[in-house]
C-alpha cells in the first residue's frame, strides 16, 4: 500500500517514520529495514533520530535512487544491467563514435571538430553528449524509444543526428545491456504483473521532494506488493499545485482583458503568499505529480504553527507559508530572526557571520555550534577562507570536490598541469616543494634554501633541454644540472669536458642534489611517455606507476582515493581502443577529480559548512546563507542548443534555476531560531 506522510516541520515526519517502523514492529532485530533518500546528509539525520529513538538500531539500508533501484532488481532476480549506459562509460563510446560521422546529418559537428585542438572538443563534446543522453533515459524514454523504431518526435534541427548516435551507442550492447528508461519499465512491469514476490516488506522514501515520472510509476507498482511510505516536507498545508508565478499571472490577466476588456473581478489565485509563487514552482509541479497521478491508501498529514511559539518575523513568515495566504502587513516590532547583511568580500562575509554566530553563542547559553549550519551556493569558493577565519571555532566543511580537499589529488594535477608549460625552474621547484612530494626523493624542507640558490646560480631558467629544441637552451635544466653536478665531483676552475662547474656544493648537501636529479628524471621520463597517444589502458599504466613514484610516504586514505579516480579507466578499457592524446586524459583527470564530492563534513556535531544542495531539508536552530549575489544565486539557467530537455519541458525536469528557489524556501521553513 502507498501511504503519504506530509508536514511543514522534518522533525515531525522523523516521528511519524519512527513510529510507522514501531507499530509495524520487526520480526527480528537483525531484520533489514529499506530507505530511498537522496543525499547523505538526510540519512545521517534519519539514522542519528531513530538511534535516539530506538536506543538500539541496526541493518538498515539507505539507498540512493539508482542504487535502490538496483536493489529492488536483485530481490526479483532482475538481470538487466545499464552499465554500457553508465554516464562515464557512454562519454568515451560517444568520444570513439565521433571520430566517424558520416552523412549530411553529421555537418554541424563535423563542422565543430575541425582546426585546432579537435581531439580535446570531441571529448568535451562526448561528454556533454553523455550528460544529456543520461538525462534522456530517466526523463525522455519515449523520446528513446522512438529513435528506437527509426521515428523523429520533433522538429529540432539537432534530433536526427542525436538520433542516429543514440542508435549506434546501443549497437554493441548485449542482450541484457539496457538503459536506465528501459530498466525501470521493464521492473514496474514485473511488478504490476508478479505475484508473490520477494520483496523488504516496508519501504520508506524520505526527503525527496522531485522525482521523475518513470520512478513515481515504479514507486506505485512497487507499493502493490509492499509498503512504501512516502515522506514530504511542504511548506504550506492548503493544495498549491495549481499556484501561478507572477509572470504567468501577468500573461493570464492580459490574455482576459484582450478578450473580455475587462480584469476579472474576483481572481482568488492571487491570494497566495508571493514566496511560494517565486520560489516553489518545484514544490508545485510536484504537488501537481502526487496529485494526478498517485492514489495514496492512507493521508498523515501533520502541520505545526511556528506562531504557538513566541512569534518573530521568522516564526510569522514560516506562518503565513504554511496558510498559503498573502501576508496583510505585519505589526511586529523588528527583531533579529530574519537578517540580510550585504558584505563586499568572500573573506568580509565570512568575518561578519563569525561575528553573528558569536553574538547568537552569547546571548542563548542553550545554542550549541552543533545546531548552526552554514550554507552557500558552492560552498568551495568559501572552503580556503574558512579555516582562517574560524581557526578558534570546531567547524567541519561538507561538499568539497575531492580536488579541494584531498592534498594528494590536488597536488597530482599539479603535477599534471606542469606538462602544458615550459617547465620554468619555479614551477617545478613549486611542484617538488609539496610536502607529499619532496620526501619521496629524500629531501627535506630546509633543503630547498640550498637548492632554490643553486638553480639561480647555476643559470637554471627554463626548458627540460633534453631534446637540444628548447628556447634559452643554455639556460635549461639539463645544462644547469650538468654544471651543478660537475661542480659536485670535480673540483676546478676551468671547464672540464666543455662544462663549467658550480663550486659551492660540497659534502652532504650532495644528498639535496641528488634527489633534485631523480625528480629532473621523473619529470623528463613522464615528458617522452606524455608526447605519444596511447590507450587508456596505457595511460592507467603511467599514472599509476607516476603516482607511486610521486607520493610513497603519502596519507594512505588520500593516496587510496587518488587511486580510486584512475581505476575508473579500467571499466572504460573494454568499450575505448583508440588513441588518446594527453591533453584529452589531462582534461578527464582534471573534470572526474572536480566532480566527485563528499558529504563527510555535514553533522559532525560542529559548526556545519555545507553547499546548498537539493533536499537536503534539515532543521537547524540557526541557518546561515553565503553568496546569495545577484550573478550566482539562483544559477541561471543554461541549456544547450541541442539539449532537447530544454527546448520541449515537462512537468518534473529538473531545472538549476527552480531547484536553487525552492532550497532557500526550505531554509526558510527549516530554521527554528533564526
Amino acid at each position: 500500500m502507498f501511504y503519504l506522510h506530509i508536514s511543514n516541520r522534518t522533525e515531525i515526519l522523523l516521528e511519524q517514520l519512527a513510529a510507522v517502523i514501531e507499530a509495524g514492529g520487526r520480526e527480528s532485530p537483525f531484520e533489514k529495514e529499506l530507505f530511498l533518500v537522496q543525499s547523505q546528509g538526510m540519512e545521517r539525520m534519519i539514522s542519528q533520530h531513530l538511534a535516539d529513538h530506538f536506543q538500539s538500531w541496526c541493518n538498515y539500508e539507505f539507498l540512493l535512487p539508482l542504487a535502490f533501484i538496483k536493489e529492488i532488481g536483485a530481490q526479483l532476480d532482475f538481470v538487466a544491467t545499464g552499465e554500457r549506459f553508465d554516464r562515464k562509460i557512454t562519454a568515451w563510446i560517444l568520444e570513439a563514435l565521433l571520430r566517424n560521422l558520416k552523412g549530411d546529418i553529421y555537418q554541424p559537428l563535423s563542422r565543430y571538430l575541425t582546426g585546432n585542438n579537435s581531439d580535446l572538443k570531441r571529448f568535451q563534446l562526448a561528454r556533454k553528449l553523455s550528460q544529456i543522453f543520461d538525462e534522456y533515459q530517466l526523463m525522455r524514454s519515449d523520446l528513446l524509444a522512438s529513435w528506437q523504431q527509426n521515428e523523429l518526435v520533433t522538429d529540432n534541427p539537432a534530433e536526427p543526428w542525436q538520433a542516429d548516435l543514440w542508435r549506434r551507442l546501443g549497437e554493441g550492447a548485449g542482450e541484457n545491456q539496457k538503459h536506465r528508461g528501459e530498466i525501470f519499465l521493464e521492473l514496474t512491469e514485473l511488478l504490476k504483473n508478479g505475484t508473490n514476490l520477494n520483496l523488504p516488506r516496508r519501504v520508506s522514501v524520505f526527503g525527496l521532494h522531485i522525482v521523475a515520472p518513470i520512478f513515481l510509476e515504479l514507486l506505485k507498482a512497487l507499493a502493490k506488493h509492499t509498503d512504501v511510505h512516502f515522506y514530504v516536507l511542504s511548506p504550506c498545508r492548503e493544495y498549491w499545485g495549481d499556484l501561478e508565478s507572477k509572470k504567468s499571472r501577468m500573461n493570464r490577466l492580459k490574455q482576459h482583458l484582450a478578450k473580455a476588456g475587462k480584469l476579472p473581478e474576483d481572481d482568488e489565485r492571487e491570494l497566495y503568499h508571493p514566496l511560494l509563487a517565486a520560489l516553489g514552482l518545484q514544490g508545485r509541479d510536484f504537488q501537481k505529480m502526487l496529485v494526478e497521478n498517485v492514489d495514496f491508501q492512507f493521508e498523515f498529514a501533520s502541520y505545526y504553527t511556528p506562531t504557538d511559539e513566541k512569534i518573530t518575523l521568522l516564526t510569522q513568515l514560516q506562518a503565513d507559508l504554511l496558510d498559503g495566504v498573502q501576508p496583510q502587513g505585519l505589526s511586529l516590532s523588528p527583531d533579529d530572526s530574519l537578517r540580510i547583511v550585504s558584505c563586499h568580500s568572500p573573506v568580509r562575509e565570512l568575518a561578519v557571520l563569525k561575528d553573528h554566530i558569536l553574538d547568537l553563542l552569547y546571548k542563548n547559553k542553550e545554542l550549541q555550534l552543533r545546531d548552526i549550519v552554514v550554507m552557500a551556493p558552492d560552498i568551495q569558493e568559501y572552503a580556503p577562507f574558512i579555516p582562517a577565519v574560524f581557526s578558534d571555532i570546531q567547524h567541519s566543511i561538507a561538499d568539497r570536490a575531492v580536488k579541494k580537499r584531498n592534498s594528494v589529488m590536488s597536488a597530482f594535477i599539479s603535477y599534471l598541469e606542469i606538462f602544458e608549460g615550459e617547465f620554468g625552474w619555479s614551477e617545478l621547484l613549486d611542484l617538488l616543494r609539496i610536502k607529499h612530494i619532496y620526501p619521496s626523493f629524500d629531501l627535506t624542507e630546509a633543503d630547498f634554501d640550498y637548492i632554490q640558490k643553486w638553480l639561480l646560480e647555476a643559470g637554471v631558467r627554463r626548458g627540460l633541454g633534453d631534446d637540444g629544441k628548447e628556447k634559452f637552451n643554455e639556460n635549461s635544466w639539463q645544462k644547469g644540472l650538468e654544471r651543478l653536478l660537475m661542480g659536485y665531483a670535480a673540483v676546478s676552475d676551468e671547464a672540464v669536458a666543455g662544462i663549467y662547474g658550480y663550486q659551492d656544493i660540497e659534502g652532504s648537501s650532495g644528498r639535496a642534489l641528488g634527489g633534485l636529479c631523480e625528480f629532473i628524471d621523473l619529470i623528463r621520463r613522464a615528458k617522452k611517455k606524455y608526447s605519444s597517444d596511447k590507450t587508456l589502458a596505457d595511460w592507467l599504466v603511467c599514472f599509476r606507476f607516476d603516482v607511486e613514484r610521486l607520493f610513497a610516504d603519502s596519507d594512505e586514505a588520500d593516496l587510496q582515493e587518488l587511486h580510486q579516480i584512475i581505476a575508473e579507466l579500467i571499466e572504460v578499457t573494454g568499450y575505448h581502443g583508440e588513441l588518446v592524446s594527453y591533453k584529452v586524459i589531462s582534461e578527464w583527470f582534471k573534470l572526474t577529480a572536480s566532480e566527485t564530492r563528499s558529504s563527510s563534513g555535514f553533522l559532525r556535531g560542529q559548526l556545519t559548512f555545507c553547499s546548498m544542495l537539493p533536499m537536503r531539508s534539515i532543521p537547524f536552530q540557526v541557518v546561515c546563507l553565503l553568496g546569495l549575489n545577484g550573478d550566482s544565486f539562483p544559477r541561471q539557467e543554461k541549456h544547450s542548443t541541442f539539449d532537447l530537455l530544454g527546448a520541449f519541458p515537462r512537468l518534473g525536469d529538473r531545472s538549476p534555476r527552480v531547484d536553487d528557489r525552492y532550497q532557500f524556501l526550505e531554509a526558510l521553513i527549516s530554521a527554528r531560531k533564526c
